[in-house]
């Protein structure tokens, strides 16, 4: 006898209108946003002349330059010279798209460094580094080969583990068919932070349990060790028409709202580190207001790479204070 599959998620969009009538108040508010923020900078006077506006994308550059050139300063080079970041989802979740939109926000003008495109498997296959430039200099995004749902094909958990760890050197080729990866130790090639990607459409949709699985498996994995990882949302466009004609209404949307809180449930993060985004995957020039979001979530993702090589320093210089102490007292017995 025949079955019927069961569907494992409701989606709230497959009988909706995209078209839903904005909130008034949004779901999540950013102070430096209210009141034109999305255009100008709030902390400075502006008297309506555009000559001497300045869009609020800049001062978010701006912060992210000085939260690095900050903690970098106060680690010393004990624990890295960067603070690096890794891209890290399903197979076609936006995260090479998500890199050259970073690149595009720093040069006002669409950039394609990282590789992408469509595919039924990952587009990406190797481990690469896009070390940032101009204000983003002392930040490292990578990019790794996009998970898929079925276990012990592409990219393995244990393969991301040594990502993580720092084992695997800059452009290594992926290969399924070999079990042992881990290619020495790269203390700068060590991952400060995560960024999990999902799209908007497939969050409740049943192709998203297998690779939730996977993805939970290797959140499981990252818990044992100190680094923090945040979610990125992103073809957000898809899921909202209001938002897609203007980005400045993507914390008033309910239906963006929708999936954020989904993406925190099924990647078992707080509602504060997912993050909706609209990558230049269409557009031919960027655009100051769309620049506000991939900022906004590249800043957290500074912040907890930040707080991971302030934890690392210290506990290493408690280490070292504790083996001088050590030595210290050797060396006292051996005098007397």
């Amino acid at each position: 006898m025949a079955t019927t599959k069961r569907r494992l998620f409701k989606n709230p969009f497959a009988k909706t209108k995209l078209k839903e009538p904005a909130a008034d108040k949004p779901w999540r508010e950013y102070k430096d946003l209210k009141n034109g923020g999305w255009w100008v900078n709030n902390t400075e006077e502006w008297d309506g002349n555009d000559e001497k506006r300045k869009p609020y994308y800049k001062t978010q550059l701006e912060n992210i330059k000085e939260t690095t050139e900050h903690v970098l300063k106060e680690v010393d080079g004990v624990t890295a010279k960067h603070v690096n970041i890794m891209m890290l989802g399903y197979v076609q979740s936006g995260k090479s798209s998500t890199i050259n939109s970073i690149y595009s926000v720093l040069h006002g003008k669409i950039c394609k460094r990282a590789k992408s495109g469509s595919s039924d498997t990952s587009y990406t296959q190797r481990y690469e580094s896009f070390p940032g430039e101009k204000e983003l200099n002392d930040v490292v995004l990578f990019d790794i080969m996009g998970v898929e749902g079925v276990q012990n094909q592409g990219l393995m958990n244990e393969d991301i583990q040594s990502c993580i760890n720092g084992e695997i050197e800059d452009n290594y080729l992926f290969d399924p068919r070999t079990k042992k990866k881990v290619a020495g130790n790269f203390m700068d090639q060590e991952v400060h932070c995560v960024m999990y990607c999902v799209d908007a459409e497939s969050i409740f949709q049943e192709i998203i349990q297998p690779v939730q699985k996977r993805m939970q498996e290797i959140e499981s994995q990252l818990r044992l060790t100190m680094q923090d990882r945040i979610v990125l949302v992103t073809k957000i466009d898809t899921i909202c028409d209001d938002t897609k004609e203007d980005i400045t209404k993507i914390f008033h949307s309910n239906n963006i709202k929708k999936v954020v809180e989904r993406a925190a449930s099924v990647f078992r993060v707080p509602l504060n580190q997912v993050f909706p985004i609209k990558n230049y995957t269409d557009e031919t020039e960027t655009d100051e207001n769309k620049n506000i979001p991939l900022l906004l979530a590249l800043q957290k993702a500074v912040d907890f790479g930040a707080d991971y090589l302030q934890k690392t320093a210290a506990n290493a210089r408690r280490k070292s204070n504790q083996q001088k102490e050590v030595l210290e007292t050797k060396e006292q017995q051996t005098e007397i």
